[in-house]
């Protein structure tokens, strides 16, 4: 179908401005914002699990962590505001049923100091053994190399 401004475009105004351009149909707005629904569900159902103890290994973590959640805060800031244009309530992901918790955006992500341990409640298994996975991890992954 031929829009006037089509997906693409519109996508590509929300990622660079934030806004949704004047002559867009709402047609097109209802499909970018369900695409984005699927893939913030889908970012929301990826694990990222960074296990590191020292400094310099950590911090490598955060960088990947943090940029996971602040794709995933924006990604639902875009579902918002297509979702105001639309008239629908603010958008709450399915994997968290009715209420959206205060960290969301760090569903599945264990990264930083505290990494085995969140690592360990989300696998409901004792600290020690989520280090002995860390550690029997990265031999794995070293005589993979």
């Amino acid at each position: 179908m031929n829009y006037i401004v089509g997906p693409k475009k519109l996508k590509r105004s929300l990622y660079t401005n934030k806004s949704i351009p004047s002559q867009t149909e709402t047609e097109v707005i209802a499909i970018v914002r369900d695409e984005l629904i699927q893939l913030l569900d889908n970012k929301l159902s990826q694990e990222y699990v960074w296990l590191a103890s020292c400094t310099v290994a950590v911090q490598g973590g955060y960088w990947g962590g943090e940029t996971r959640r602040r794709s995933r805060e924006k990604l639902l800031d875009l579902i918002n505001l297509l979702g105001t244009q639309l008239g629908f309530n603010n958008h709450i992901p399915k994997v968290f049923g009715d209420a959206l918790p205060e960290y969301w955006s760090r569903h599945g992500l264990h990264y930083g100091y505290g990494a085995y341990e969140s690592y360990a409640r989300s696998r409901e298994i004792s600290t020690s053994n989520a280090i002995y996975i860390g550690i029997a991890n990265q031999m794995i992954k070293s005589l993979l190399d």
